[in-house]
């Protein structure tokens, strides 16, 4: 849960999005941040703690997804908006949507050479998306080139893991053991590089058990039912060898 306070940047536009979201700076030290669901979320789609699960386990597999912090937003109309958000970090002062880069690609041939000569770089992150079941990863928007033009750093990250593991209770009953392909937006399959897919699935093999008990648990009650706990707890555990057996063998 998130210790610092944080208010609405002015200086920045909402990006738009189904659940709803805006900028953020704290107080104290001066984070900026980008705050969501600000749109009511039924109980079947819990999405800070789908965000902050994803966040934990991409940093044990070593996948970008920017950090993510769980926020109980006190200026929220819990009438008509969500109190139950989280805070994804923002770590460069630029980024850029998968589907708004074509067109800088087309523009600049340098651009095009660096984006296909780091995104394979990246690619770990298909399989942290084949693990925890994501569904909305073909929405270009949750792919960011993100880079800081001061130092010349260039990468990309991960975001929007709302529609993952148990989303819409898609993994009760042993809904979990469903493990298959991510849809991938135009122009990105063909970057991926196998071997750094297969690196990962090792690690997902190879996630602790308690590990994962402790990721899952650590949510708050309010944020994350005890039923949903225990079914997202099964699914991940139960889904790491499965995972490792898809990737391996495609």
């Amino acid at each position: 849960m998130s210790q610092l306070n944080w208010a609405r940047d002015p200086g920045r536009n909402p990006v738009a999005g189904e659940a709803g979201g805006f900028f953020v700076t704290s107080d104290g030290p001066r984070y900026s941040g980008y705050l969501k669901p600000t749109r009511i979320c039924p109980p079947d789609l819990p999405r800070a703690a789908a965000e902050k699960i994803a966040f934990d386990i991409s940093h044990e597999v070593g996948v970008q997804v920017p950090p993510v912090q769980i926020y109980h937003r006190p200026d929220a109309n819990p009438d008509h908006e969500e109190v139950r958000t989280c805070i994804s970090l923002v770590c460069d002062p630029w980024f850029i949507p998968w589907n708004q880069l074509d067109d800088w690609r087309q523009m600049d041939k340098g651009v095009d050479d660096r984006v296909k000569a780091e995104f394979p770089k990246c690619s770990s992150f298909y399989a942290l998306d084949v693990y925890l079941g994501q569904a909305d990863r073909k929405m270009p928007r949750n792919t960011l080139l993100s880079f800081d033009p001061r130092n010349d750093n260039f990468t990309f990250v991960f975001i929007d893991y709302s529609y993952s593991m148990n989303f819409r209770n898609s993994w009760e009953n042993e809904g979990w053991k469903k493990v298959g392909a991510v849809d991938l937006p135009k122009g990105m399959a063909e970057l991926l590089d196998r071997d750094i897919v297969r690196q990962t699935a090792v690690k997902v093999r190879d996630l602790n058990e308690g590990t994962l008990n402790g990721i899952v648990d650590r949510i708050p009650g309010h944020f994350l039912s005890d039923a949903q706990k225990t079914t997202v707890k099964q699914g991940l555990i139960g889904r790491r060898r499965i995972a490792y057996t898809y990737l391996m063998d495609h």
